[in-house]
């Protein structure tokens, strides 16, 4: 045992090795945490982009597209909105309109920093000319979640456009405010 509570701060010989291993530990876990790294088991095995200071991340880019999902299965909630987006076809890589929804619900549905853009670029994947999964209504009640969101409350945005609005009429937008809140359930 120390005589002196002040030796316990001192990384000399003198001080016992457990404690000054109990300090590098505290050290590195303080370190490790400041610089943003995540201690979960399912992050240990997660990819790392080639040469991302170089050049851009690309969906188009089979070997980053399959990066970009193994974030976002490992939870990195940017990689997640990032794979939506691709898959919806905002962002340049293979288009899959269901799955990329599905992504881009369950980001809306976290309620981070990426969910009132989530909500508008599902409403946007609604509103794509592809016959088969084209929906007003949906995409209506995911533009009035974005804009009810705190992201975008009272900056009058993302408004439907005047088309949509027009195409659905007061009565219709009305019931559809009113059950917008399940899509978020």
């Amino acid at each position: 045992m120390i005589a002196n509570p002040k030796e316990a701060y001192r990384c000399a010989a003198t001080v016992l090795p457990r404690t000054r291993l109990a300090r590098v530990l505290a050290a590195g876990l303080l370190c490790a945490l400041s610089a943003g790294t995540s201690f979960a088991a399912g992050e240990a095995e997660v990819c790392e982009f080639k040469d991302a200071g170089r050049r851009r991340i690309s969906g188009e880019n089979p070997a980053d597209l399959d990066c970009i999902r193994q974030r976002a299965m490992a939870g990195d909630a940017f990689q997640q909105f990032y794979l939506g987006l691709i898959q919806v076809g905002q962002v340049p890589g293979p288009v899959n309109l269901p799955e990329g929804v599905r992504v881009l619900s369950q980001v809306a549905k976290l309620n981070n920093r990426y969910s009132a853009n989530a909500m508008v670029a599902i409403g946007r994947a609604y509103q794509r000319p592809d016959a088969a999964f084209r929906n007003d209504a949906l995409a209506y009640q995911w533009f009035y979640l974005a804009s009810q969101h705190t992201d975008f409350k009272g900056l009058g945005y993302p408004l439907p456009d005047q088309a949509l609005s027009a195409a659905l009429g007061a009565a219709q937008m009305q019931a559809l405010e009113r059950e917008a809140r399940r899509l978020l359930q």
